[in-house]
């Protein structure tokens, strides 16, 4: 006991050691300064970095400090610093803030991808709208009544889907990309359409040129059909109390009006041919540019 002396260590939050030691080692401005038995009586300033100390039984015990001062008076040192954390701390607070800031990645990641495929839903339904205005009347209500069907045979399905099956969805990188391949092909078939119906004065006019000109205008486009699974999700997981009984007829008749209603104003709003024409190929380039976002988060 004749070559120890009594330490105690407070951190700001508690008190870290009190016990008998043979050395203490600081970090100070000028260097290390080393604390033996009998030292005498001064009073030191710790800076952040590395403290060390040997206790009665010969163990080295390492740890991290920040600032704080240090007392030698009668063979007792009193160290007082704001943190005293073992390696192992420092360790476990880093995982930690490291799992905090991947979380946080994940969360903003998720936000971004959300955002982009709501944008993309939205452009896809308008996109449709707009190439459901090129019918005569006849042809709209057909279509409508059409997605109006497929609303109501899919909404029992939809109600059977969890939260977790969406998101695992568009979680999983291979479906994304799937998707982006699909959601590609259909702006190429609507581009093509535009130039179509810009190149109306061809010289020469085959059969295969007038098959694929029919198909062009009559083909409305399927991925409105993903749109309205995807809204229906989002209305089940929003209003969980639901009746499910009556939603499937109440699906398919917003569906029926919103397509006749969506695709009426949008011909009378932007008028001329040529113009739809051309907002037609921009919302498309759109498609094809969040398509590849949403694939890319």
């Amino acid at each position: 006991m004749q070559n120890t002396f009594g330490l105690e260590i407070y951190a700001a939050n508690r008190q870290f050691f009190s016990g008998r030691a043979q050395s203490l080692i600081i970090p100070a401005e000028d260097g290390q300064k080393e604390f033996l038995a009998h030292h005498a009586n001064v009073v030191a300033t710790i800076i952040p970095g590395e403290m060390r100390f040997e206790d009665a039984d010969g163990n080295t015990h390492v740890f991290a400090v920040s600032s704080g001062f240090v007392e030698m008076i009668n063979n007792r040192a009193k160290l007082f610093c704001l943190s005293v954390e073992s390696p192992e701390e420092i360790d476990i607070r880093r995982a930690q803030e490291a799992k905090d800031r991947a979380e946080e990645q994940l969360r903003q990641k998720q936000s971004i991808m959300e955002y982009a495929i709501h944008l993309l839903a939205l452009f896809i339904a308008l996109n449709f709208l707009l190439k459901v205005g090129f019918y005569p009347r006849w042809g709209m209500w057909t279509v409508a009544a059409g997605y109006a069907f497929f609303a109501w045979l899919v909404t029992p399905w939809m109600t059977e889907q969890s939260k977790t099956v969406v998101a695992a969805f568009f979680a999983s990188r291979p479906q994304m990309l799937n998707l982006s391949v699909c959601v590609t092909l259909e702006a190429a078939v609507m581009i093509t359409f535009c130039f179509d119906c810009f190149a109306e004065m061809r010289t020469r006019n085959t059969a295969f040129k007038q098959a694929v000109t029919l198909f062009l205008k009559l083909y409305p486009g399927i991925l409105i059909g993903g749109v309205i699974c995807y809204v229906l999700a989002l209305l089940l997981f929003t209003f969980p109390g639901i009746d499910f009984g009556s939603l499937s007829w109440i699906a398919a008749g917003v569906t029926f009006l919103a397509v006749c209603a969506g695709s009426l104003l949008l011909r009378h709003a932007i008028g001329d041919k040529p113009l739809r024409l051309e907002v037609l190929f921009i919302v498309n380039i759109f498609i094809v540019i969040l398509s590849i976002i949403a694939t890319g988060y």
